[in-house]
């Protein structure tokens, strides 16, 4: 049951277009979840348990990296917090633009 206003034309565009909306969303998303996946490997690796040094030197070697890997974490845990964001917003926008998809497959599916 075809609706003459509806120009099959302009629907098959209008499809085609919210598939590349989808499709670049859904790599958004893909690329952003990676990217906390990579942060959360970096911060799991700084805390990694560290065995008793034997001696002094190493005691002070364990000191300076256990400094260097507090001062890391202050670095990564706000980019993690930036990535984790924009990992929602993807997550956000990759819903509506499957969504929208969904909605024209269905009128299309109703027109035919």
């Amino acid at each position: 049951m075809s609706d003459p206003r509806i120009d099959p034309r302009q629907l098959a565009r209008l499809m085609q277009l919210s598939d590349v909306l989808r499709d670049r969303d859904l790599a958004r998303l893909s690329a952003a979840g990676k990217a906390v996946a990579a942060i959360d490997r970096h911060l799991a690796a700084l805390d990694q348990p560290a065995t008793a040094p034997a001696d002094v030197a190493a005691a002070l070697a364990q000191h300076r990296h256990d400094g260097w890997a507090d001062a890391r974490r202050r670095v990564l845990q706000p980019e993690r917090e930036r990535l984790d964001a924009l990992r929602q917003s993807a997550a956000d926008q990759a819903r509506l633009s499957f969504g929208r998809a969904l909605a024209l497959q269905r009128i299309k599916d109703q027109l035919s």
